[in-house]
Parts: structure tokens; sequence; C-alpha cells
């Protein structure tokens, strides 16, 4: 059986959130850069069905690290990778600003 839906509000927040980090990423570069962001909310359901499946998620190319966090909140041992220092940076606010009422385990690092 799939885990129950995260927070109805705190899954808004956190798209809100990376919604403003993902402009602000295409408002300082310039030029070519290989970094698209995921579709955020068909990510959910995916996680959903796979996690009776799997305990553990890794995510190469993590980016802001919204899909990785999606999936701490509904239960995964989640992971993150991430190249860009930029995003990197960028994934880590979202963590801590979602750290209430359960918190954020996930782990988000700079490969």
């Amino acid at each position: 059986m799939a885990p129950p839906l995260p927070n109805a509000a705190r899954v808004a927040a956190l798209f809100a959130a990376a919604e403003r980090d993902w402009q602000a990423f295409l408002g300082q570069r310039t030029g070519f850069h290989t970094y698209v962001h995921a579709d955020w909310a068909g990510a959910l359901p995916v996680l959903r069905a796979l996690r009776p499946r799997a305990d553990s998620f890794l995510e190469f190319g993590s980016g802001l690290g919204v899909i990785t966090i999606l999936a701490d909140l509904i239960g995964y041992d989640a992971y993150g990778i991430e190249l860009d220092p930029w995003l990197h940076a960028r994934s880590l606010g979202p963590r801590r600003r979602h750290r209430e009422p359960r918190g954020v385990r996930a782990r988000l690092v700079r490969a």
C-alpha cells in the first residue's frame, strides 16, 4: 500500500520556495547550463507508488533537492547528490525551511 500523502501545505511551500530558487537560478546564469528541473508534482505519485518496494532513494543530479525532500517526507531514507555548487547551496535552504513538524532528514551532498 502506498504511504499517505505528505502535508499539502508543506508540499506547496516546498514547491513555492523551489520555484523562487529556480527563477533566481535562471536570472543569474548566462549562457547554456544543463540543469532543467523535473516535474516536482509528477514525481510525488511515482515516489508513493514505489515506496512499498524500497526503503531508500538516491537522486543523482538532485538540483534544488525537491524530489529528494519529497522522498524523505513520504518515508524514504533519501539522499541527493548535486555537482553544481550554486544548486547544492540552494537545495539546503528548502531542507532547513521544511524541518518542522517532522523534520527533513534527507541528505543533500555536493559531488
